[in-house]
């Protein structure tokens, strides 16, 4: 069976993303190829993030953010295109009781069927259930000037480990 996650080999991935990290309209970190920051290695053995190969044309970074909102933009290198991934881990130290955490990480891209699925993964770490929200949002993207939104989404929770399907919902 197909998990929704797997990339099949008809999938084109990007062959040269580049990361950039906005504060409103200002940049406040951004890069191209990975190997030019050498805090990504450790930080993605913290996380336990898959290792990206050295040289690689992959992009990261490691950065310390001021609480507000962010974006991650990533865009092909001279307008390459393909599919990509954009991840966000949060590599402090857990503090019991702390109101400093990481509250929110979205994505948004082109929907389509077969292996054009828009996909975020997530991971509930330690042994107590977390309460979570997951939002498959559509057309009310169009109040933020998106000219061709999802005209009807449908959301699936898909367990990796076994591929189960554990909640979905349309409408």
């Amino acid at each position: 069976m197909d998990r929704p996650w797997q990339i099949t080999e008809s999938a084109v991935l990007i062959s040269e993303p580049t990361l950039k990290l906005y504060q409103g309209e200002t940049v406040v970190g951004s890069n191209d190829d990975w190997g030019s920051d050498p805090n990504v290695p450790a930080a993605s053995a913290i996380v336990g993030a898959f290792t990206l190969p050295s040289g690689s044309a992959d992009a990261a970074l490691v950065q310390t953010l001021a609480p507000g909102s962010y974006t991650a933009s990533v865009a092909g290198v001279g307008g390459a295109t393909g599919v990509g991934l954009v991840e966000v881990y949060d590599i402090d130290e857990p503090t019991a009781f702390s109101s400093e955490k990481v509250l929110n990480v979205s994505t948004r891209g082109e929907v389509g069927p077969g292996d054009q699925l828009l996909i975020a993964g997530v991971i509930i770490n330690g042994s107590t259930p977390k309460r979570i929200l997951i939002r498959a949002v559509g057309p009310t993207l169009s109040k933020f000037g998106i000219s061709d939104p999802l005209s009807n989404p449908e959301l699936r929770l898909v367990r990796q480990s076994d591929g189960a399907e554990v909640r979905e919902n349309d409408d």
